[in-house]
């Protein structure tokens, strides 16, 4: 289990160190996923290099099944905890192999000779996070998607109970951030991991975390993501910016200025989506004083949308015409 207490980290500027985090009290379990969020220059880096020995804490514990990590060496740290930055590495002449064998190192002797243990342990990385395939490419051949892939593996081939990554979907599509995702909760069920991420991906936070670590204003609160959506903790993030989380389905909004009422008429997914439109749009589904209405139908064809106003009603066979219509007559 690894315990934050009391920590307060901060970093240098004028006039010596600047704290940025005071009081910080957080918790993680074994085989447990956690989700450091909060809005840039909260202090989520900061408190993450203070965990792995990069950041002398200004004052407070954090251990690790009992251990005090704050007064471990760098080596002992490194058999406990891995940690992946946002930092790229460019290396022509480094293959996958070559990275991976590098989260060995702790373990090695002075010379640096891996054992049959290490390559069994660099191997069986490389096989869980996928890279076996390209394990002879040259870093610098790699995607995206591969090069995240391979860092993962190196982190892994460590084996360590705690895994610390910066942002370790940065940068990535949207199939590769979910893989990533789905493959970091893996880790934590199968190998028995504590994995703690940063992210400013919210939605994905909230859909895939155990749990949630939110810095906001120099503090910190935590619990699954659904309990601080409950306890209306992601508004706080937000406050005083456009931007905001449904309390009904996670969903990251911009707050549009509002445009009107409209009514809305119809069933299923197709009016589900129209209604999302009509939302970015700033109109709000009310049947007091509708702008105008919208029906979603169905016919032989398939369905379309009867836009009704006054007198006037115009039929569309997408969502996009139905729209786009609006645009014109409402901005």
């Amino acid at each position: 289990m690894v315990s934050i207490q009391q920590i307060e980290v901060g970093y240098p500027g004028k006039g010596g160190v600047q704290p940025v985090l005071s009081g910080i009290n957080l918790q993680a379990e074994k085989n447990e996923l956690v989700a450091m969020v909060g809005r840039n220059g909260a202090g989520k880096t900061t408190l993450m290099k203070a965990m792995v020995g990069l950041h002398t804490p200004l004052s407070g514990s954090i251990f690790l099944d009992g251990t005090d990590l704050v007064h471990l060496g760098r080596i002992e740290l490194s058999k406990i905890i891995s940690y992946l930055s946002t930092d790229l590495i460019h290396s022509p002449s480094m293959t996958v192999y070559d990275l991976v064998a590098l989260g060995r190192y702790p373990y090695t002797r002075w010379l640096g000779l891996l054992e049959p243990a290490d390559k069994e342990w660099i191997d069986k990385a490389m096989e869980y996070t996928h890279v076996s395939s390209f394990a002879r490419k040259s870093l610098n051949d790699l995607s995206d998607g591969e090069r995240q892939r391979a860092m993962i593996a190196r982190a892994l081939a460590q084996d360590t109970p705690l895994m610390i990554m910066d942002e370790p979907a940065a940068f990535l599509d949207v199939v590769n951030r979910y893989e990533i995702m789905m493959m970091l909760r893996k880790m934590c069920r199968e190998e028995g991991k504590t994995v703690i991420i940063s992210t400013h991906d919210l939605s994905m936070a909230l859909h895939e975390a155990d749990k949630v670590w939110l810095i906001n204003q120099g503090g910190a609160v935590q619990g699954a993501p659904e309990d601080l959506v409950l306890q209306g903790m992601f508004r706080n993030l937000f406050q005083g910016s456009r931007v905001s989380v449904d309390d009904q389905s996670g969903a990251i909004q911009l707050q549009h200025p509002i445009m009107g009422n409209v009514s809305l008429e119809g069933e299923g997914m197709e009016t589900e989506w129209t209604r999302k439109a009509l939302d970015r749009y700033g109109f709000r589904i009310n049947d007091d004083q509708p702008l105008f209405r919208v029906i979603v139908k169905v016919d032989e064809k398939g369905h379309y949308w009867k836009f009704q106003k006054n007198d006037e009603e115009l039929m569309f066979r997408n969502i996009y015409e139905l729209t786009l219509l609006i645009r014109n007559k409402f901005h």
